[in-house]
């Protein structure tokens, strides 16, 4: 993949530095008329997965987090790290 380093994150706006890792997500553009059009804009992974699963570990707009800030993908990462996972079954998978 291209690199991205500088380039700013659609999600936070925060640059992506050189070695973070990231990836290109489809977006809705309304500059494309009526319809609109789709672009490609690159994204940190931390805050696709903010997106995605932040409601899961309760850091999303419920719970008063600021899910385009940067610093909830960063806490997101922290919950989800210090989760413990369960194998199906509800053992827990060492």
């Amino acid at each position: 993949m291209a690199d991205a380093a500088g380039a700013s994150c659609e999600r936070c706006g925060q640059p992506i530095a050189d070695g973070q890792l990231w990836r290109y997500v489809p977006v809705w553009s309304p500059a494309g008329g009526a319809l609109g059009r789709a672009a490609r804009r690159r994204m940190h992974v931390e805050c696709i997965a903010l997106m995605t699963v932040g409601h899961d570990f309760g850091v999303c707009s419920c719970t008063g987090w600021d899910t385009s800030a940067w610093e909830s993908a960063l806490e997101l990462v922290k919950r989800m790290r210090d989760r413990p996972r369960f194998a199906l079954g509800g053992k827990i998978d060492e």
